[in-house]
């Protein structure tokens, strides 16, 4: 929900500068900075779960990397089409940018249902329909020159998909080892380092499609961070105070590593420093740490309880502020998000916006309409 909030104050005017990301090439980082590091680090935490709960089911290694490469690849095609959104030629489309991203959300919505408890066909037909509905978003895509989809930056859900790529091959090699893992992460910020100093150069024709030392790097190393986290959290040998220092104390020294590197490249989100990477994963790991204290430690569960519904389902509270948005915008009542474009009023638009948002998403669980990437 922090997510929904800080995109909906994103480049409005009068906003304090600590609710807004650092502009470009500006050295340092606000809280908004660390979000997105922080949904990486929630990604890297189920992964142990996901992997270990399917492997008792029965799955290969093999199968399971299969898996997650479908799974990666999906959220990669949706990230591309939705950073290529802005440049829709409503004549060269036969959408304008609002009706084209809609028909998206509408393919996102059927591709990753969930559908566990459908029948077999049903669930085949609901995702082919998913799946169809984004190819012809695709296909129809054209910018003002006639120009098709083209890779940019990925996407918030492209980056994901390649991070949590670059985590599960991690989490496959080392399982719950945290010493391989930690080796893992420190694997990944040397290939940004590496990366950064033309130290990849064989690799140059994948890089100008993924910047490896970001995109895989410093990002991969956030999930595995999280990863780490998740295994001791799956951990019954330790205690909760065992697990508690364990995440205060891993969060502190990368934490202090960030800092140390920060003379080095500077915290700078926008172009994934190691030093941002290393720094945003402390935050968020000192972040877990208290509210693992409060809720599974202490058993101080009630004050969260409204914030539930974005926990359960997560994909659907990200795309559902675009849905409204543009969809109010088509219906002609675009004049009521004209009323928050400075200062406080934005502020208050975001809080209501988010509060609507996680209103709806509890709405949609209980109706059983969840999305699973």
């Amino acid at each position: 929900m922090t997510m929904v909030f800080v995109n909906s104050v994103a480049e409005k005017k009068g906003i304090p500068a600590w609710m807004q990301h650092m502009p470009p090439g500006v050295e340092g980082m606000t809280f908004v900075d660390v979000v997105f590091s922080a949904f990486l680090f929630i990604v890297g935490m189920v992964i142990p779960v996901a992997f270990e709960r399917r492997l008792g089911r029965g799955d290969s290694v093999a199968a399971l990397l299969l898996h997650t490469v479908l799974r990666a690849a999906g959220l990669i095609a949706v990230g591309v089409l939705l950073v290529n959104s802005g440049g829709v030629s409503p004549e060269r489309t036969g959408l304008n940018a609002n009706q084209w991203q809609l028909l998206v959300y509408g393919g996102i919505m059927l591709a990753f249902l969930e559908t566990r408890k459908f029948p077999r066909m049903r669930a085949m037909i609901v995702r082919g329909a998913g799946v169809g509905i984004l190819l012809i978003a695709a296909m129809i895509y054209h910018d003002k020159d006639g120009g098709t989809l083209r890779t940019s930056w990925w996407g918030i859900l492209g980056l994901i998909g390649w991070a949590y790529l670059a985590g599960v091959v991690c989490y496959a090699l080392c399982r719950r080892s945290t010493t391989a893992l930690l080796g893992c992460m420190a694997l990944l910020v040397v290939v940004y380092e590496s990366g950064i100093k033309g130290g990849l150069s064989v690799l140059e024709p994948v890089m100008r499609h993924v910047y490896i030392p970001q995109v895989i790097g410093s990002h991969g190393a956030i999930v595995v961070a999280g990863i780490m986290a998740g295994v001791w959290v799956m951990d019954a040998l330790l205690s909760h105070r065992d697990k508690f220092l364990r995440f205060v104390v891993f969060g502190l020294g990368l934490l202090a590593a960030g800092n140390l590197l920060r003379v080095v490249h500077g915290f700078d989100k926008i172009n994934a420093t190691d030093s941002w990477a290393l720094a945003s994963a402390g935050w968020s790991l000192l972040t877990f740490a208290v509210f693992y204290g409060l809720m599974d430690w202490r058993g101080w569960h009630r004050w969260a309880a409204f914030l539930r519904p974005a926990g359960a389902n997560p994909l659907m509270a990200y795309i559902l502020p675009s849905i409204l948005i543009y969809g109010l915008i088509e219906l002609g009542l675009g004049v009521v998000f004209s009323l928050g474009k400075v200062g406080a009023a934005a502020i208050v638009q975001a809080l209501v916006l988010s509060a609507v948002v996680l209103a709806l998403t509890a709405v949609l669980n209980r109706a059983k309409v969840l999305l699973r990437f």
